[in-house]
């Protein structure tokens, strides 16, 4: 049974964030979310502060270390409902994924480390569906709104809500778009549950 709209817990499972300047650029990256529970790299009072690479590279001036990506998990009071999506068995988790998150505009370098963080984590429960849908950017923005300076020319924030099922159900179809990643682009990828999903 599915219910009509479904409220996800407000916690988000790792979200990163990755940025791609057109060329070398110091950036100031804030997460205004309620409570943060990990950041990888560490996360002070002022953000973080990192020197950007085209390739996606960053430089953390705090630690002197080099990231592919900005790591945070973190509550919010605010909640999104999730009232469209996709039923989805499980030995159809891996396409699935492949096809969706190209169609929201994710990379494959993005999409793989997406799958290699969420799927083994999915496939742990032995139920045989999945209801998945996808937070869009704007909804995003009101659970945890980010603050980028610069500011970037693109963002793309990918935010999944999963439920398990023990039968297929019919839900209404999620249309599923991209926006265009121009310039400074910054994407963004996450996800939670309504049961529990860390390792």
């Amino acid at each position: 049974m599915l219910n009509n709209i479904i409220k996800p817990p407000a916690e988000c499972g790792k979200p990163v964030i990755y940025l791609y300047p057109q060329s070398e650029i110091d950036v100031n990256v804030k997460v205004g979310i309620d409570r943060l529970t990990e950041t990888i790299p560490a996360y002070s009072s002022e953000g973080w502060t990192v020197h950007a690479y085209p390739d996606g590279s960053l430089y953390n001036y705090a630690d002197n270390q080099t990231y592919p990506y900005l790591y945070w998990e973190g509550e919010s009071d605010n909640q999104s409902s999730a009232n469209q999506g996709f039923v989805v068995k499980r030995k159809e988790l891996n396409d699935f994924f492949d096809r969706s998150l190209a169609k929201l505009g994710l990379n494959k370098t993005e999409i793989t480390d997406f799958k290699d963080f969420w799927v083994s984590r999915m496939l742990d429960n032995k139920e045989p569906y999945f209801f998945i849908s996808f937070i869009g950017t704007k909804d995003f923005n009101k659970i945890a709104p980010l603050s980028i300076t610069p500011a970037p020319d693109s963002l793309l924030r990918v935010f999944m809500y999963y439920q398990l099922l023990k039968n297929f159900v019919n839900v209404p179809a999620q249309s599923l778009t991209a926006p265009e990643r121009k310039g400074f682009s910054v994407v963004e990828w996450g996800g939670t549950s309504n049961v529990p999903w860390r390792k």
